[in-house]
């Protein structure tokens, strides 16, 4: 560069006048000598351009020693003029080690964002989840400067201002607020935070807002009053899930609460509450339901002493069906003498020749074995005792019960049944077996009597529709008596699991918490299971605390955490993710301004435009695992496949399958037959695929010719398994190992 402010122009001026006049050849000569140290490699030029040198903007000469003295580690070719690197780097060189230094030394080299990540975001650590409880209140009657408000979404003026209680001068932070029904009430609910103190019931907040200009005052009431939680204090037994619990109170409404759980177990024990009448020790006990499974019993004792009814009877085995079809002249009816070995005929005798079998130690049920306990029972199992199937078919009353002996009777009186609207039955005859005399006569004991060519009992009746008992007195002032008949033989017994847990509630669901409640409503358990469960009710009086939740999944096992190792998840490490090779940018970026202590990986994202996925590769260990191609020859050893209608196109997708050996067109005939090679395959079995046997999917990158196709080898994620055409090519590579590729069109 030349300077225009020469010694040699101002020579003539600045000698004295006396030499200019005198001395005109000196003054000439000064001035040569100037112009000549004044050229442009001259010394005075050079020092008057000195400043102008160190400027990057102005020098011409010493722009390669500047890159040399400040750029040492920036390689030669950068995606931006080093002009402007030279004059942002002193700012560069400042902020090494940030995350900012970083985004600019890939915007120098690469012109291209940056992302980072740290792993020690996603290491599990114990105990560090973000525990949220949420609370709110609920408010009615709404009003601006003390006008009524029922406007849309008018509880929105609370939000971002605090509410302050009036009487309790509790006061918190609105966070949001919304409006819904519960049933057919409009609910209005505020979100706080910051809370102080608490608010009580039905107290009126207050706060204000700027609308149009000028501040207003709003304010509405507490609308509290609903079940917040339930105590189970007792947990009975015999209940059923999804049982609603009855709430009952005098304040509030609208709470519905249920049984979310009850306990599981097996059986301990039966009890007969009503022994029935007419079982034998060792029936068979049937339980049935409760969920659960396994559990066996029989009857182990009977009350066989002739209480109720007869000990034993003779029951008829023979029936009028099986000798139905017998003709009156017949020499053999079937039927045979009792004790005897000839065959009835027509001169036998009909009643002695009958089959009878004795149902003897007969009795309620007193005692129930369970001899397998079985499991899983969540509510009650039906059990009922299977007596002789016979013996019940008969329909014998077997049990009556005095339900009031009423006053005047005498020993002997005479019990009348009569049936029922449509009931069955008949036979049965029964009296008044002993008498209280110090009750007035009244009945204490009542007894079956025989009815001539009747069963003790009758036969017939039904254990649904079991007749009325009438007591007939010699005596005409007796009165009051109250007999019922209870059981036919086999029957009427009741069986419940004793000293079992089954059925213990566990847990309740508040379905809806109602309002209004200005103390704790009552649960009432005694109506259901066997009513020995109890339960306490607490209720919102203020600001209502939401179940705690976590916000986000941080030291939870099964959640995107890691264990801390000693390479990629620790405390000192970082990724940079950029759409470049770590080998491009890692010696620049450790000497240049890696964080001492740190520890560097870098990921390498290729983009899928069909799909738009990023798959990221991530190297070890200062490594990076990063894209190669692949060539594949599928002209060579081709099995007369055409690719005339099927040509191969960029974004392709290909699976390859490798086989160790040399496929030789003499033992093509045999992979043929091993469905290797020349198969074809249908959609189906595209799909049945797994990626682990086949080596893919890829996309084809480059189709060079008809021969060679390029692939990437980072494989393709995306669902591309629904084809509609696939062929096997035989592909050797150069090794000699025949690659077998097979490809989706």
């Amino acid at each position: 560069m030349i300077s225009n402010n020469k010694i040699s122009n101002l020579v003539a001026s600045q000698v004295p006048f006396f030499v200019r006049n005198d001395h005109e050849n000196f003054v000439a000569f000064l001035e040569a000598y100037y112009e000549f140290v004044e050229q442009q490699n001259g010394v005075n030029n050079e020092t008057k351009n000195l400043l102008d040198q160190s400027d990057v903007d102005l020098t011409d000469r010493f722009v390669e020693n500047f890159y040399k003295n400040f750029l040492p580690l920036i390689p030669e070719t950068t995606a931006v003029d080093k002009t402007l690197i030279l004059k942002h780097i002193k700012d560069f060189y400042r902020s090494r080690g940030t995350e900012k230094s970083i985004r600019f030394l890939m915007r120098i080299l690469f012109d291209e964002d940056v992302e980072f990540y740290y792993p020690q975001k996603d290491i599990l650590k114990v105990s560090d989840g973000k525990w949220y409880q949420e609370k709110s209140v609920k408010i009615k009657d709404i009003k601006v400067n003390g006008a009524a408000n029922n406007s849309l979404a008018i509880e929105t003026k609370f939000i971002n201002r605090r509410i302050t209680g009036n009487t309790t001068n509790a006061y918190a932070l609105v966070e949001r607020a919304s409006s819904y029904y519960e049933g057919s009430s409009l609910v209005r609910e505020l979100k706080l935070s910051n809370q102080y103190k608490e608010f009580s019931y039905g107290e009126r907040i207050e706060s204000t807002f700027f609308e149009g200009g000028a501040e207003k005052t709003i304010t509405a009431n507490l609308f509290s009053g609903g079940i917040n939680t339930v105590e189970i204090i007792n947990g009975g037994t015999r209940y059923e899930k999804n049982q609603v619990i009855p709430v009952e109170s005098e304040t509030g409404t609208g709470a519905e609460i249920v049984v979310s759980s009850v306990s599981s177990g097996n059986l301990t024990s039966i009890a007969a509450l009503n022994g029935g009448a007419g079982f034998q020790v060792g029936n068979q006990i049937l339980i049935t339901g409760g969920s659960g499974s396994g559990a066996n019993a029989n009857v182990s004792s009977v009350s066989a002493d002739g209480f109720y009814h007869p000990n034993s009877y003779n029951i008829i085995y023979t029936t009028i069906q099986s000798i139905a079809n017998a003709n009156i002249n017949n020499i053999n009816y079937g039927l045979y003498f009792s004790g005897f070995t000839n065959p009835a005929n027509a001169n036998t005798t009909l009643a002695n020749s009958l089959s009878y079998f004795v149902y003897a130690n007969t009795g309620p049920i007193t005692g129930v074995l369970l001899y397998n306990l079985g499991s899983g029972y969540l509510t009650t199992p039906s059990i009922t005792a299977q007596a002789n199937t016979r013996v019940r078919s008969l329909g014998i009353l077997g049990k009556m019960r005095i339900v009031n002996g009423g006053t005047g009777y005498y020993i002997g009186d005479t019990i009348e049944f009569i049936n029922v609207f449509g009931g069955t039955g008949s036979g049965a005859a029964a009296r008044v077996a002993n008498v209280d005399m110090s009750q007035g006569n009244a009945i204490s004991k009542v007894e079956f009597v025989n009815v001539r060519g009747q069963i003790t009992g009758g036969s017939g009746y039904e254990q649904f529709l079991l007749p009325r008992a009438n007591v007939v007195s010699v005596n005409a002032q007796a009165t009051g008596a109250n007999i019922q008949v209870t059981a036919v033989l086999g029957s009427g017994e009741t069986l419940y699991p004793a000293n079992s847990i089954q059925g213990k509630i566990l847990s309740v669901q508040i379905l809806n918490p109602g309002s209004g409640y200005t103390s704790p409503p009552t649960l009432n358990l005694t109506q259901i299971g066997d009513g020995t469960a109890q339960a306490v009710a607490t209720i919102i009086t203020g600001a209502f605390t939401y179940p705690g939740r976590y916000l986000n999944d941080d030291g939870h096992i099964s959640s995107y955490n890691f264990i801390q190792d000693r390479d990629y998840y620790q405390k000192f490490s970082y990724v940079v993710k950029v759409k470049q090779s770590l080998d491009k940018y890692r010696t620049v970026l450790k000497n240049l301004i890696h964080p001492a202590g740190m520890k560097l990986f870098g990921e390498y994202a290729t983009v899928d435009e069909g799909a738009n996925l990023n798959l990221p590769i991530r190297g070890i260990s200062d490594n990076i695992l990063f894209t190669t191609t692949r060539t594949y020859d599928f002209s060579k050893g081709n099995v007369g496949i055409s690719y005339s209608s099927h040509s191969l196109n960029v974004n392709d997708i290909v699976y390859l399958e490798w086989l160790t050996g040399n496929l030789s067109p003499s033992n093509i005939a045999t992979a043929v037959a091993a469905n290797v090679i020349n198969v074809p395959y249908s959609s189906v079995n595209v799909v049945n695929i797994p990626y682990a046997s086949v080596g893919g999917p890829y996309k084809i990158k480059t189709v060079v010719n008809t021969d060679y196709f390029i692939i990437n080898t980072v494989p393709y994620i995306a669902n591309t398994l629904v084809s509609t055409y696939l062929a096997n090519t035989l592909l050797p590579n150069t090794s000699g190992t025949v690659n077998v590729g097979k490809v989706i069109y």
